[in-house]
């Protein structure tokens, strides 16, 4: 296995099309392990990640520093029919700002092994997202999830287990199961 460690700051900045990246995965990577200890910025209007995870198999990803992005902080989610983008560990005790966590599926297969946050997230529209056809198998929270919705399940996604000892607070809903077709387990 490898780990590769941020010490010190990663900026991206997109002023043209397309999108802006502070760390964009893909491909198998699943021996490796990020650890962010410093900084990690991704600002392009509403298209900016601070790590976006695409088609990829990351072992771990680690915040104890900041991350911002000006659409997601960090991004799990497949591009094509087929494909699979998968996180097995991610970990936050650092900050997390603007959008907070999403994990998306368009066709394939998304998903989030586990999400520990013993840090801050906070977001202007939701915390952590979880949305068509994705799954996050646990949310063990406690720190502190602050969004207009803390915790977004939409559009047949599946949230194995959420553990909460911190604070998960929504301007409009702390936790939201958008319909009957998504399932939180053992809220």
């Amino acid at each position: 296995s490898a780990t590769y460690t941020n010490n010190s700051g990663i900026s991206a900045e997109n002023n043209s099309t397309g999108k802006a990246y502070g760390l964009k995965l893909s491909g198998d990577l699943s021996n490796l392990s990020f650890i962010n200890n410093g900084s990690i910025t991704a600002t392009k209007d509403s298209s900016g990640y601070g790590i976006y995870n695409e088609d990829g198999s990351v072992g771990s990803i680690t915040n104890t520093g900041k991350i911002f992005g000006s659409y997601y902080a960090i991004y799990n989610s497949n591009s094509r029919s087929g494909s699979t983008s998968s996180i097995t560990s991610l970990i936050n005790s650092g900050s997390i700002s603007n959008y907070g966590i999403g994990n998306y599926s368009s066709s394939g297969t998304s998903s989030i092994t586990s999400l520990i946050n013993t840090g801050s997230i906070y977001a202007g529209m939701r915390g952590i997202y979880n949305d068509d056809l994705s799954s996050t198998g646990e949310i063990i929270n406690s720190g502190t999830i602050s969004a207009g919705t803390g915790i977004d399940n939409e559009d047949s996604g599946s949230i194995g287990n959420l553990k909460n000892k911190g604070i998960i607070y929504g301007q409009s809903t702390a936790i939201s199961n958008y319909s009957s077709s998504e399932t939180i387990s053992n809220a």
